[in-house]
């Protein structure tokens, strides 16, 4: 079980080894700059997000096409007409579903959530280690390392 989070932990190196430089201004470009190396990831974590939401839509209209049936097919023949509809809908529901939540929840948690943040706040860390003094001195204690970590996450 371990060595499959392992697997997916490794998608993103949470210390990256090339040197970092001055991010840009603006905010999409300040985001692509840390960004890098990661995009694909963000892909397949979006579009596993939207299957899922496909997923989750279908259900309910299957639910609400369910109670129309219900109220208007008849009930001798009905399994004979829906079974198709019925064995697509018992797919979806017992093995679609979890089988995309199992690898949404893998993929944000394992794969982004541990590393993503860490990459960035490591290229920033090591940006900052070349400021010099007088850059610190003229900050509040602390507030160089919270805006770190808090740009990490955001």
């Amino acid at each position: 079980m371990f060595r499959m989070f392992r697997f997916f932990e490794q998608f993103i190196t949470p210390f990256p080894s090339e040197e970092p430089g001055q991010p840009p201004t603006g905010l999409f470009a300040f985001c692509r700059h840390y960004t890098r190396g990661s995009e694909k990831h963000l892909v397949v974590m979006a579009f596993l997000t939207g299957l899922l939401a496909i997923l989750e839509v279908s259900l309910f209209d299957f639910l609400g096409q369910l109670v129309d049936w219900l109220s208007t097919k008849n009930p001798d023949t009905f399994l004979a007409e829906e079974t198709g509809t019925l064995l697509w809908m018992a797919f979806i529901i017992l093995i679609a579903i979890p089988v995309t939540v199992l690898f949404h929840t893998i993929y944000v948690h394992q794969v982004l959530l541990g590393n993503y943040p860490m990459s960035i706040r490591w290229n920033m860390h090591r940006y900052l280690l070349g400021q010099s003094y007088s850059f610190y001195q003229n900050e509040f204690a602390g507030r160089v390392a919270t805006k770190v970590l808090q740009t990490a996450l955001s």
